[in-house]
């Protein structure tokens, strides 16, 4: 499915207003001084060293160079927020499209030298707790980050999104799609009824288009929803938006998960030597087995008990 056509026109979302019952309260824990790949605070046991980060940047980026544009295009955001950006990958898509005005959260364990972004624009920020950053956004992204975090934290973070901005494209993992720390995976209705409680509907749009993008990582192919505050939805603007196709919400499992997950065994197993080609291993076996009985019966003794 492609993107959004040029014909879709940009919705720059009204993001000034506060959402009554939304991001109000407590502020969170943010940590400040120098970032490092040590552990900290908010990765106690140095789970996420340099070489998570590492070892998806080129894929995050890859894929942020496909949905960017396309959320440019359907949304019209003027800023970005990403909460748990991790190196700034998705941001700096932003920024090479032209969206100059963004921030990134994470863990203080996100070392500066790995950024994608200026690191003045990074905010080290324990997202298990409420945060809130004085100021709202057209666009906050929250990509394959709650599954890391307890289900305890769940509803804080659902609620920390909605006190940033009307529109919030989310992704999380589903059951079964591990990955490191992953322990909350669930399926998007989890989700889904947590955002509404929050008064937000889910646009199930992005997910069609991006399905079959070779270049998009799987995982956000498979996951990425859009939850747009319904007051916002009203607005007519979004009317184009909400004909575009859609995959109704439902639990899918991307193919190439699928693939990874049951690679198919061999159909036939090889001889061994010595042995004729293309008999079966357990035939062989159970032939063997028949002549070492015959052996210890021509000896005269008592074959073994089966």
């Amino acid at each position: 499915m492609a993107p959004a056509t040029s014909a879709t026109r940009p919705l720059a979302p009204r993001c000034a207003r506060p959402r009554s019952g939304a991001g109000r309260g407590r502020t969170a824990a943010i940590y400040r001084g120098p970032v490092g790949s040590r552990p900290g605070p908010s990765d106690p046991l140095g789970i996420y060293a340099a070489g998570f980060y590492e070892d998806q940047s080129d894929g995050s980026l890859r894929s942020a160079r496909v949905v960017a544009p396309s959320l440019i295009e359907l949304v019209g955001p003027r800023s970005v927020l990403d909460v748990g950006c991790g190196v700034g990958t998705w941001l700096r898509a932003f920024v090479d499209s032209g969206v100059t005005d963004v921030v990134g959260l994470d863990g203080h364990h996100v070392e500066e030298s790995l950024l994608q972004i200026d690191p003045a624009l990074f905010r080290p920020t324990d997202l298990s707790r409420p945060f809130d950053l004085g100021r709202r956004f057209h666009l906050v992204l929250c990509l394959e980050v709650a599954e890391h975090l307890d289900a305890g934290a769940a509803e804080t973070l659902v609620r920390s999104l909605a006190g940033h901005g009307d529109v919030i494209a989310f992704s999380a993992a589903v059951p079964f799609q591990g990955g490191t720390h992953h322990v909350n995976e669930q399926w998007p209705a989890y989700w889904i009824e947590r955002f509404e409680a929050h008064g937000y509907a889910c646009l199930d749009v992005l997910r069609p288009m991006l399905w079959n993008r070779p270049e998009v990582e799987w995982w956000y192919a498979q996951n990425l929803l859009l939850f747009v505050a319904e007051d916002e939805l009203a607005d007519p603007r979004w009317a184009t938006a909400q004909a575009l196709p859609t995959f109704g919400k439902i639990a899918a499992v991307h193919p190439r998960l699928h693939e990874v997950r049951h690679e198919p065994p061999p159909a036939t197993v090889g001889p061994a030597p010595g042995a004729r080609s293309g008999r079966p291993l357990l035939r062989r076996l159970l032939d063997d087995l028949g002549r070492a009985r015959q052996r210890v019966v021509r000896r005269g003794s008592s074959p073994p008990a089966s």
